[in-house]
């Protein structure tokens, strides 16, 4: 259990840190699992004998899949909690960055990847969301620039993947072996977030909603007035 006592630098608690540290792992982890795929394009192509003009048609229908999820997942952030939408979004991205491994069609590694991808574009929201309802007032600008400092980081992480694991196997099958190797890092950070703990304010807003939808308003605006 991270302990949540005196700042211990900058107005900020081990909490608060170990909160910005998650948070800043896990957009690396997905900008990683993004990357991942743009790096092995052309790999990707060879593997599938698909031409570049086909190429781009796949990609895009892989971020539209992705804007769908993002848009049918992203309202759970008010209904469920942050938490749990974070832990669940990484999971299941964890889970089919390595079942990539199995695409054996075209349309299997689009329906692979977008049902990876979406979770990937739901984790910086999440995270960022988290993170500034738990940072003091006077530093959520500098930790959200900071944490958004993920994505090249995950670029990084995936170019060092790349480049050390796809040469030790054939060329149809290094690829795939560089995403089931990705899931590792994720899966440690979903280990990382089994301390997290809900925002407060996000239990209010979802007491408030409760209580609004069985129609005590008053109720529901007094719980929430103090909120910033």
């Amino acid at each position: 259990m991270v302990a949540n006592k005196e700042p211990i630098f900058k107005g900020m608690t081990k909490y608060k840190w170990f909160i910005f540290i998650v948070a800043l792992l896990g957009w690396s982890m997905a900008s990683m699992d993004l990357n991942l795929y743009s790096i092995n394009l052309p790999l990707i192509m060879s593997t599938y004998h698909i031409s570049i003009a086909l190429t781009g048609i796949i990609t895009a229908l892989i971020f539209l899949g992705a804007t769908i999820v993002v848009w049918i997942v992203g309202p759970f952030l008010d209904t469920y909690g942050r938490k749990s939408v974070w832990q669940y979004s990484l999971l299941t991205m964890a889970i089919f960055t390595g079942f990539t491994i199995f695409a054996t069609t075209v349309v299997i590694l689009i329906i692979i990847r977008v049902l990876s991808d979406g979770p990937s574009y739901i984790e910086f929201p999440t995270g960022i969301t988290i993170a500034n309802e738990e940072m003091p007032a006077k530093l959520r600008g500098s930790l959200y620039g900071w944490i958004q400092a993920g994505f090249p980081l995950g670029y990084f992480l995936a170019t060092l993947i790349a480049i050390t694991v796809v040469p030790r196997f054939p060329l149809d099958l290094g690829w795939k072996i560089a995403f089931l190797i990705g899931v590792v890092p994720i899966l440690l950070v979903v280990i990382m977030r089994h301390w997290v703990k809900e925002p407060e304010r996000s239990k209010i807003a979802i007491k408030a909603r409760n209580l609004a939808k069985n129609g005590h308003l008053d109720e529901a605006k007094e719980i929430t007035k103090n909120i910033r």
